[in-house]
């Protein structure tokens, strides 16, 4: 834990938000305040993935130096939708890449989800891993989510490595350029996604320090020897709450799978909401989060206070958010006003 906060304090200076508060302090921030920040800016990318081309959260990440690029392929068996951005940041003379993977959102992607049996897994190349899933699971051999590993070669095949199965794209420019690092998302499906791929890329030989993968109510994606052999391979904040069925529905409905990584777990009420597996909810909380723990690094001195007036070419223009006194008592509503 305490090596991927320390990753997440270098990660954190290549975003946009907060770059200058934090070099204005003279102490360093917390991992917990880190830990938040990195992972609105993952939620914001799992919830605009899914409406691409009028999301408001790309928008936004857009205002902050933000190339996104959405990306829809279909190979006749498996339609793909992610988002592919990217950001380079003088000062730290880094190049953040953002890969998001969209969660369930059409008969296709149903099709992959309930695609449950296992199916082997291993190998080097696009081609030994295609043929080792063709084969019969060895007893106790690590296997994997047949629908989710279909996906995965999809996406293998459509940009990530060529005919040789060696990198290309931007997954080379991360694995070969020391300024180069690399962010992989994605909720439900898109997390399912995100882990797998994440696997894929270790055993095709990018370094594990290249790269951390960043999930939102994903289900597992293997049984327990490949959560055993593999769950190291590469760094996994899984993010699920305690109401969401879908981390632990694999587990319960068909059994052998095993979740790994490293477990974040959002405490929802039903009081605050009803969507416990809404992409929507998993960014409201995260943001939420981000506050609070952005108001304890004011407190101690770490951070500076966002100001009040914002000072551009045009005049200055009042905003004002009104709301009634029976939503004043609800703690989000003043988390929706500073956002």
């Amino acid at each position: 834990m305490l090596k991927l906060m320390r990753l997440l304090t270098i990660i954190c200076l290549f975003f946009g938000l907060g770059t200058m508060t934090y070099a204005a302090s003279p102490n360093p921030v917390s991992s917990a305040y880190v830990q938040s920040y990195f992972t609105t800016i993952a939620a914001a990318s799992c919830l605009g993935v899914y409406l691409p081309h009028t999301s408001q959260e790309f928008d936004y990440l857009r205002s902050y130096g933000w190339q996104i690029e959405s990306q829809q392929e279909n190979d006749g068996k498996v339609e793909l939708n992610y988002a592919v951005a990217k950001n380079y940041f003088p000062k730290a003379n880094k190049q953040i890449y953002l890969v998001t993977f969209r969660g369930s959102a059409s008969k296709s992607d149903w099709k992959i989800n309930l695609a449950t049996k296992k199916v082997n897994y291993g190998g080097s190349t696009l081609a030994e891993m295609q043929e080792l899933a063709a084969q019969p699971v060895p007893k106790d051999g690590a296997a994997v989510h047949a629908g989710f590993n279909s996906y995965v070669d999809a996406v293998l095949r459509s940009g990530v490595v060529d005919e040789n199965s060696k990198l290309r794209g931007l997954f080379k420019r991360v694995s070969e350029d020391p300024d180069a690092y690399l962010v992989l998302t994605g909720h439900s499906l898109g997390g399912a996604t995100a882990t797998l791929l994440g696997e894929r890329l270790a055993s095709l030989g990018m370094p594990k320090e290249k790269f951390v993968v960043i999930t939102f109510g994903a289900p597992a994606i293997g049984n327990s020897a490949f959560a055993e052999q593999y769950g190291d391979k590469i760094k996994l904040v899984r993010i699920s709450n305690t109401a969401d069925p879908v981390p632990g529905s694999l587990q319960t409905f068909f059994g052998g799978y095993k979740q790994f990584g490293e477990p974040v777990k959002y405490s929802l009420s039903n009081k605050i909401s009803n969507l416990q597996h809404a992409m929507a909810m998993y960014f409201d909380y995260s943001l939420s989060e981000y506050y609070k723990e952005r108001d304890k690094e004011i407190s101690m001195g770490r951070l500076e206070p966002v100001t009040d007036r914002k000072i551009t070419q045009q005049p200055v223009v009042a905003v004002w958010v009104n709301t009634s006194d029976s939503l004043k008592k609800l703690a989000y509503v003043t988390d929706i006003k500073r956002f």
